[in-house]
């Protein structure tokens, strides 16, 4: 008896440890960061686009095809216009399987973005009212959040105002504040 009981007790220690103590927690995507983090993905893209195409270019008549920020075609036309320090835009960005990827600590979203967005406002070094907008937005790609994958397969209406201090929008009929 004194035999089991030595056997028995270690070894009960062992199951107890296996079953509680190695238990590895999974990531989960919520509905609300899954479109969050789409939305800072696509934001990202355009801000690429206009960084490395328009700004630092004279104001005025825009009609340029050029690539996606990792690839891609993007064809910008519209115009830009220039007051001291602020920046004023009407600009339509055809995207053909533009493809850009966004990362922020355990998140990591690479998308590729296709139809015709529409980017109105003004902004400066201190100042951002800007709005985005397509009738129909084609995204596909995946949201990866630690070890989970969600992927991202949507086509619809994309409103996205971006201000100095938020970004409030309405992707996929899901609203999004960050």
């Amino acid at each position: 008896m004194k035999l089991s009981k030595q056997i028995l007790v270690p070894a009960l220690m062992v199951v107890i440890v296996a079953l509680t103590g190695c238990s590895k927690e999974t990531a989960t995507i919520s509905d609300a960061d899954f479109y969050k983090y789409i939305c800072k993905s696509i934001v990202d893209s355009y801000i690429a686009i206009y960084n490395q195409n328009i700004a630092g270019n004279p104001a005025g008549a825009v009609d340029e095809t050029v690539s996606g920020p990792l690839g891609g075609t993007v064809h910008i036309t519209g115009n830009t216009y220039s007051s001291g320090t602020l920046t004023t835009i009407d600009l339509i960005y055809n995207l053909t399987g533009a493809e850009n990827q966004y990362q922020s600590g355990d998140w990591k979203v690479n998308i590729t973005l296709t139809g015709d967005v529409s980017s109105n406002g003004s902004f400066s070094s201190s100042y951002v009212s800007e709005n985005y907008q397509s009738s129909n937005l084609i995204v596909h790609g995946t949201v990866t959040y630690k070890n989970t994958t969600r992927n991202v397969d949507m086509s619809d209406n994309v409103n996205i105002s971006r201000t100095t201090n938020a970004i409030n929008a309405l992707i996929f009929g899901h609203s999004v504040s960050y």
